[in-house]
C-alpha cells in the first residue's frame, strides 16, 4: 500500500514538473489586415430579389465560378480572405473612398470556400462594419447606392467581444 501511494505521488510530481512541449507557447497573433483597393463602377440597390436570386453581375459570376470574377468591380468587388483569417472569427470593415463623401452605402456578403453565403452585413450608412464568422474565404462588397467609381478596401482584425 505504501509502495503504491509512493508511486502515485512520484507520478503526480513528475506530471506537474514536466510540462507538455506546447505549454507556454502562445498561438501566433493574427495581425490586422488591410486589402488592396478595388473600384466598384456602379451601385446596385438590389443584390437579391424576393426569391433569393442574385441580381448583381459580379456576384452572379462569382457564385457560379467560386473565384475572383472577370467582372470584378462592375457592380461589386470580391476579396479573398487571407488564410490566417479563414479559421477565426474577425471584425470586418468595408471602407469606401470617393469624390463626394457620404454618397455611397457599402454592403458586405461573406462566403465560405464553396461560395455559400455565411453572413451578410448591410446596415445603413457609408462604410460597413460587421463580424465575420470562422470559415469565411471570400468577401464580396457591393455599393447599395452612390455615384459611380467608389474605391473600396476591406480591413480585418481578430474579433474581440464587447464587454459590458
Amino acid at each position: 500500500m505504501i509502495r503504491r501511494t509512493l508511486s502515485l505521488v512520484l507520478v503526480l510530481m513528475l506530471a506537474v514538473m514536466i510540462q507538455p512541449a506546447s505549454a507556454g507557447k502562445k498561438k501566433p497573433k493574427v495581425k490586422p489586415y488591410k486589402s488592396e483597393e478595388g473600384t466598384i463602377a456602379v451601385a446596385h440597390p438590389v443584390f437579391y430579389d424576393a426569391t433569393g436570386t442574385v441580381n448583381s453581375v459580379t456576384a452572379r459570376e462569382f457564385e457560379s465560378t467560386c473565384a475572383v470574377p472577370a467582372s470584378n468591380g462592375v457592380d461589386a468587388y470580391v476579396f479573398e480572405v487571407p488564410a490566417a483569417y479563414q479559421s477565426i472569427t474577425a471584425s470586418v470593415k468595408a471602407v469606401g473612398v470617393e469624390k463626394t463623401p457620404g454618397s455611397y452605402d457599402l454592403d458586405v456578403f461573406m462566403y465560405d470556400k464553396d461560395c455559400a453565403v455565411k453572413g451578410v452585413s448591410n446596415g445603413e450608412g457609408t462604410d460597413e462594419t460587421g463580424v465575420m464568422p470562422a470559415g469565411v474565404a471570400w468577401i464580396l462588397v457591393g455599393s447599395y447606392l452612390g455615384e459611380p467609381a467608389v474605391s473600396v478596401h476591406i480591413e480585418l482584425a481578430p474579433y474581440t467581444p464587447p464587454t459590458f
